[in-house]
């Protein structure tokens, strides 16, 4: 008798500190994605230490910019290595992917930004539109939604592109 009240004290204890733990994860979230860009970046360079990370970004909007999409992704990834809470750089890795076709890892990557920052609206919209290039139309209108609650007008884009024959087609064999 006495065991299982103690397992049960246990348990409701476990519940109690993930029910802590994850308000502290959505606090973040909600301030991380309340600052301004220049304000993110200013928290990132304290957070770390370091400019590495913004330079590494930076260097790879150059190469995304320059059309040298494997540096850009080299780099970007190396910025998510250091900075994991990066949602800028998960949002860039997603479009430099789309931009060569790789919508598998575009989707991957928007779901990263999204993780990170879930009221992109530009991320949702590009994960939609990923998945509409993969095939997976279902996927890409469940994101309409959620779309229409952040931008609107993107929202009716997407909607009209869902409906329309002239949805986008993967540049992938």
């Amino acid at each position: 008798m006495h065991e299982t009240a103690y397992y049960q004290a246990i348990i409701i204890l476990i519940i109690a500190g993930l029910f802590v733990i994850l308000s502290i994860y959505l606090g973040f979230v909600r301030y991380w994605s309340n600052l301004s860009k220049s304000k993110r970046y200013q928290v990132l360079q304290l957070s770390t230490g370091k400019s590495e990370p913004l330079q590494l970004y930076n260097l790879a909007t150059e190469s995304f910019n320059d059309g040298d999409f494997d540096n850009a992704i080299l780099l970007l990834q190396k910025t998510i290595k250091i900075v994991p809470y990066f949602a800028e750089a998960y949002y860039a890795l997603g479009l430099t992917y789309a931009r060569i076709g790789q919508h598998h890892e575009a989707i991957k990557a928007f779901k990263g930004t999204l993780q990170k920052m879930p009221n992109c609206p530009g991320a949702i919209f590009n994960l939609a539109i990923s998945y509409l290039l993969v095939g997976d139309k279902a996927a890409a209108t469940s994101q309409l939604k959620f779309l229409k609650t952040f931008d609107p007008l993107l929202a009716e884009k997407l909607f009209n592109l869902l409906n329309s024959s002239q949805a986008p087609k993967s540049r992938q064999p």
